[in-house]
């Protein structure tokens, strides 16, 4: 009885082993074709505001300017696409305050100058972009 005991604790462990090596050795194959294999982010640019992220910023708080009497503290986020020949489409609002502060938000995007576009693997692409406007 006690040989069967061992015997079977044996065996439990080698099936063991092969669960958890089979994996290993049945997915683990060699690269036939001798080409790399290149990872498309590897090759991509987000779009870029001419001057950079200090001029997008200097841009925006040169333009949207709050009142002083406002009782608005927190965040807007426009969310807005930069298509392939750099200019701005689609701004719309995911995270308000109040509809005049949205709206001037928005329209600071929308009006905004073209920017150096998105790229990948050397072609321009549209990219959704979002800025946070922080009111204090």
């Amino acid at each position: 009885m006690i040989f069967v005991l061992v015997y079977a604790k044996t065996i439990m462990k080698y099936l063991l082993l092969l669960f958890i090596t089979l994996p290993l050795i049945s997915f683990s194959q060699t690269n036939k074709n001798s080409e790399k294999k290149v990872n498309p982010l590897a090759l991509y640019t987000n779009p870029e505001f001419i001057g950079g992220q200090k001029a997008l910023n200097s841009y925006i708080n040169e333009h949207f300017n709050t009142p002083k009497t406002s009782t608005f503290k927190g965040e807007i986020i426009v969310k807005f696409f930069i298509n392939e020949n750099g200019e701005v489409k689609t701004p719309s609002v995911l995270k308000g305050l109040s509809k005049q502060l949205d709206k001037k938000a928005l329209k600071i995007i929308a009006e905004m100058p073209n920017w150096n576009p998105g790229t990948q693997n050397g072609k321009t692409v549209k990219v959704m972009y979002a800025y946070t406007f922080k009111i204090k």
